[in-house]
């Protein structure tokens, strides 16, 4: 049973896809996600055992992610975000206890060296959505902005816990691999339509998806996660 379908097909949107998504094609991403994080968990969860941890954590996901440093950074660099956003949330309501910088949650990473130059996963995102709103109207890009909120996590907290299966995990590292769930979607989803020859609006279709899949992991020797 799909968990993820509407939200799926929403990030599919908000990547380029058309207004309505093919629900098969979303069924299919829903079911490649879940097989690639279950894949990561269980590697992250060998790196639990090893360090004597109860949850798998963050760091724990890190880790096994080391081979791409700037994958890394931008996990990091999220984390940072949600915490600063947090504690801005916590001063307005009351002052904290605790002052939660990017820097206190950087000091367990001994293992990670900063990577030099430019992040050009990053900077080829920012540009695709640049050429996806540059033409919009203003309640087109706002209806587009609220469309790039979707997420596996957020406001389904339970189905969640489900789609990890059997991996005990921290509330952190929950919220880590819901990104790298939503970046899943978006580096099969940007393949599609990078190769694509006509720029004709159509659906992506269950085809052009398993092709992607087929070339990023065979052919590139690329992971998904």
């Amino acid at each position: 049973m799909s968990l993820y379908t509407h939200e799926i097909k929403t990030m599919m949107y908000s990547f380029g896809d058309v207004r309505d998504p093919l629900t098969e094609s979303a069924s299919y991403l829903e079911d490649v996600v879940k097989s690639n994080i279950q894949h990561l968990l269980n590697i992250a969860n060998g790196i639990k055992i090893h360090q004597k941890r109860k949850s798998i954590g963050i760091e724990d996901i890190c880790f096994a992610l080391r081979k791409d440093p700037f994958k890394v950074k931008r996990i990091k660099d999220c984390i940072a975000y949600k915490k600063y956003k947090k504690n801005i949330q916590k001063e307005e309501e009351e002052t904290p206890d605790v002052n939660v910088t990017e820097t206190s949650y950087s000091e367990s990473f001994e293992w990670f060296n900063e990577p030099s130059g430019q992040d050009t996963y990053h900077l080829k995102k920012l540009e695709a959505i640049d050429k996806l709103t540059k033409n919009m109207t203003k309640s087109k890009y706002l209806e587009f902005a609220d469309c790039r909120k979707a997420s596996f996590i957020y406001k389904k907290p339970k189905q969640f816990k489900t789609f990890l299966g059997k991996y005990l995990v921290s509330d952190d590292a929950k919220d880590v691999i819901a990104y790298i769930c939503h970046e899943i979607v978006y580096k099969i989803v940007s393949h599609v339509l990078d190769k694509r020859l006509s720029k004709e609006e159509i659906p992506i279709t269950l085809f052009e998806l398993e092709n992607a899949v087929f070339q990023i992991i065979v052919c590139k020797k690329e992971t998904l996660y």
